[in-house]
């Protein structure tokens, strides 16, 4: 019985022992935005577009233009696009 006991102690404290998280296993920092690209008035990622922030556009007369970098909102699925422009659209 005493046997029984030790041996069941002794099982225990080693899956305690390997449950225990290593330093290394931390959450990476979460991505704030993706990178695109300007085609036409939207953000293109990964074929999808995208609509720009209100005041940012993706058009040349806004000083933008096809193949400027902008990038995606991981949270809002909106786009900050480089150009300035007047577009009344979404905020957030």
């Amino acid at each position: 019985m005493k046997f029984l006991a030790v041996a069941f102690a002794i099982a225990t404290s080693t899956v305690m022992v390997m449950a225990a998280p290593t330093t290394g296993s931390q959450l990476e920092p979460r991505v704030d935005s993706l990178p695109g690209s300007c085609n036409g008035t939207r953000c293109n990622l990964g074929g999808s577009h995208y609509d720009c922030y209100r005041g940012t556009s993706c058009t040349e007369q806004s000083g933008a233009g096809d193949g400027k970098r902008c990038y995606v909102s991981t949270s809002t699925t909106l786009a900050k696009c480089p150009g300035r422009g007047n577009y009344d659209g979404p905020t957030a």
